[in-house]
């Protein structure tokens, strides 16, 4: 089974995607903006996220090269061998790179407020499209595991 997880809170002066600038969410989801997290609130994340399973059993924790998603992936790491002994190893993955997305050729003229909402779907709609992005990472998985 796979579970996909973000990467954790990053240390911005926000409280989510709503309250950011149109500049700083485009510059964020282009990569051009690479902020660090906020190790406390993203270990609490974790736990949030994990602490209702009875058991997990993860053989591999696989990160995008973000900065942001490679600083989340050892502090998932360090959770589940703490809470279920599992100590799994992290790999950092080209294919599994944000789907590059350029908020400026989405909203030509930047509007005053990003409904967040649309840009999910938008943002999954390119996913879609870029399905063959899954299917070569799913197939490093089978060639690597052998």
């Amino acid at each position: 089974m796979l579970y996909f997880l973000r990467h954790g809170k990053t240390n911005l002066p926000y409280r989510s995607h709503d309250e950011m600038p149109f500049e700083t969410l485009a510059d964020l989801a282009s990569g051009k903006m690479e902020p660090p997290l906020d190790q406390e609130v993203t270990r609490e994340l974790v736990l949030q996220t994990f602490d209702s399973l009875e058991q997990l059993n993860v053989e591999e924790v696989c990160s995008s090269p973000s900065q942001r998603s490679r600083d989340t992936a050892p502090i998932v790491q360090g959770y589940l061998e703490r809470r279920f002994g599992n100590r799994v190893q992290i790999s950092v993955m080209p294919s599994l790179r944000e789907i590059s997305f350029d908020l400026r050729q989405i909203y030509p003229v930047p509007p005053d407020r990003i409904d967040m909402a649309d840009v999910n779907r938008k943002v999954l709609q390119a996913m879609a499209k870029e399905r063959r992005r899954f299917r070569r990472w799913t197939s490093e998985r089978k060639t690597s595991s052998g």
